[in-house]
């Protein structure tokens, strides 16, 4: 048995929040590590401009955000290579030579 790629995209698409037919597009959000930069880092403006600890809770809640979609990512995944032939994915994969 081999995966079914096109369910797969479409799958993923949906849990991403995209167009179910449209290209996959996945992006990894950097917006939760972009506060603990403004928290932590020397940006040439004075630290008392930020509120800090407003700041490490929106980091709290983008990181939780975005493991719990990372790991429906995940999971959706294992799915679709749990169904896969006893040759693993390794098997099927061609060299950049063989194309």
């Amino acid at each position: 048995m081999s995966v079914d790629f096109e369910a797969l995209r479409k799958e993923l698409n949906v849990c991403l929040g995209n167009d179910p037919n449209g290209d996959l597009c996945y992006f990894s959000d950097n917006r939760a590590e972009n506060c603990l930069g403004f928290a932590f880092r020397d940006f040439g403006l004075p630290r008392e401009c930020f509120n800090g600890e407003k700041l490490i809770r929106e980091a709290i809640r983008l990181l939780e955000e975005e493991t719990r979609k990372k790991a429906e990512i995940l999971e959706i995944l294992k799915k679709y290579a749990a169904g896969e032939k006893s040759g693993g994915v390794d098997a099927d994969i061609r060299t950049a030579k063989e194309y």
